[in-house]
């Protein structure tokens, strides 16, 4: 595949590995710029809009334009004349509060882009709140300069006309990854081959090929197909049986409806315990840690847990327990293994699984409030509380509030924005998404004392 355009747009459906491309496309550009014998280095910054983490602020075009801003001024902040440049900038013509203004991170990237080479990757623009918003101002900074860049998005990304213009637009299709999805599988099964878990004679003939092409193309397709077939819950007759309804549908979503009517044929207590996970997991206002999901799925409202309520095995059994519609993220929380699984569940035809269905947002945060209250007054020591202003008491987290009782602010006050009034949340954004704190490099002006400015938390 060859593109010639400077600034390119790829477009595939969910779970094509426009992510993962967008990492190796990253990794290859920093590599280049550090062989580049420059004594400015190429600079490389980019982006990925996300709705996976509820709390998780980086999703509007104000957030993107700030983070690709920051890492931009960090690249040059051994270049005392871009920096009298955009200080002079944000001290005569910027916004002049502390945290930048989508307006201001858009002319720091402006002055930045006529000097110097940035190459940009911006991967999810569908994800993004405004799409056209973001597109536009980001064209605004590019302007006239050689700036690259890649963007990377699903289908339904309603794109300004101008897109189709100024950028090469490539689809990619099934045929593109069959190949990589053909040897991923065969790499992925034969240890699983070799280990007998398809019985003595092995998988039916042909049917790891038959898989590539049912994969369409899709990546995260032929991962949750290997993922659940691995399981060490199924029996070399489940895994055949399995293989053979698997290859008899085509596309994602026919994947998910057969995972979970494998789900559904559970105990009602192991169903109950998949259904907590996926309701928890989607609707929690803050993501859940591994060791506080735990702990709540042993919690049952007005009882003491006993130690014989706790998972074993866990996190490890947490796709055995989904179907490897769950896994831990890269963060080590528990997450859905795509976005696309959390839709899909959301969507009518996933709410057709009952003992799966997702309720709406309220409902989820009340009963995630209902078990932290129910886990501070049943399984907590008891201690006296002095007479004091609630601002002045000190509690140690150590001895009296353990993991789980560390989310019941953040679920009672989820449970309140549900049912009262909403406010605005934010988080760290993930480690992918850089968000430089200005103010830790400080700026030397040729007509000012030292000074330092801050692009602001997104």
């Amino acid at each position: 595949m060859t593109i010639s355009n400077d600034r390119s747009a790829f477009i595939a459906k969910p779970g094509y590995g426009k992510s993962y491309l967008s990492t190796v496309i990253i990794d290859d550009l920093s590599q280049d710029a550090a062989l580049d014998s420059g004594e400015v280095l190429p600079i490389v910054a980019f982006y990925h809009f996300s709705r996976a983490g509820k709390a998780t602020s980086n999703t509007s075009s104000t957030a993107a334009m700030r983070a690709l801003a920051s890492q931009v001024v960090h690249a040059l902040q051994r270049e005392p004349a871009i920096y009298d440049s955009i200080t002079f900038f944000l001290r005569t013509l910027g916004s002049g509060q502390r945290t930048a203004s989508k307006r201001d991170a858009e002319h720091i990237l402006a002055i930045a882009m006529r000097q110097y080479a940035v190459s940009f990757v911006i991967d999810g623009i569908d994800e993004c709140d405004d799409s056209w918003d973001f597109l536009t101002t980001f064209r605004r900074s590019c302007g006239t300069t050689n700036a690259k860049a890649l963007l990377l998005s699903r289908p339904d990304l309603v794109s300004p006309p101008w897109l189709r213009k100024d950028a090469t637009t490539m689809m990619l299709l099934p045929e593109h990854n069959q190949d990589d999805i053909a040897a991923w599988l065969l790499h992925e099964s034969q240890p699983m081959i070799d280990d007998g878990l398809f019985g003595p004679k092995g998988p039916p003939p042909n049917s790891l090929e038959a898989a590539s092409s049912i994969a369409n193309g899709i990546f995260l397709w032929a991962r949750l197909f290997t993922q659940y077939i691995s399981s060490p819950a199924l029996t070399p007759r489940d895994r055949h049986d399995f293989l053979r309804e698997a290859l008899s549908f085509h596309g994602l979503d026919e994947l998910y409806c057969l995972i979970l009517r494998r789900l559904s044929l559970l105990s009602k207590r192991e169903k109950a315990t998949t259904a907590k996970i996926f309701r928890w997991i989607a609707g929690a206002l803050y993501p859940i840690p591994s060791d506080v999901l735990h702990t709540a799925l042993a919690v049952t409202p007005g009882v003491k847990a006993d130690e014989l309520d706790y998972l074993v095995n866990f996190p490890g059994c947490l796709p055995q327990l989904t179907g490897a519609l769950a896994e831990l993220d890269s963060c080590g929380r528990p997450a859905f293994i795509h976005l696309s699984a959390r839709e899909f569940l959301l969507s009518e035809r996933g709410q057709a699984y009952g003992d799966f269905r997702l309720p709406d947002q309220p409902t989820i945060n009340q009963e995630i409030a209902i078990i932290c209250i129910s886990y501070l007054t049943h399984d907590v020591p008891r201690k006296p509380v002095f007479a004091m202003a609630w601002e002045d008491l000190e509690l140690d987290k150590n001895s009296d509030f353990s993991s789980l009782g560390r989310v019941l602010d953040a679920e009672v006050d989820g449970l309140a924005e549900s049912v009262l009034a909403p406010r605005s949340h934010q988080a760290t954004l993930p480690d992918y998404n850089a968000n430089i704190q200005l103010e830790d490099y400080p700026v030397t002006s040729s007509y000012s004392p030292a000074i330092s400015f801050n692009f602001g938390e997104l």
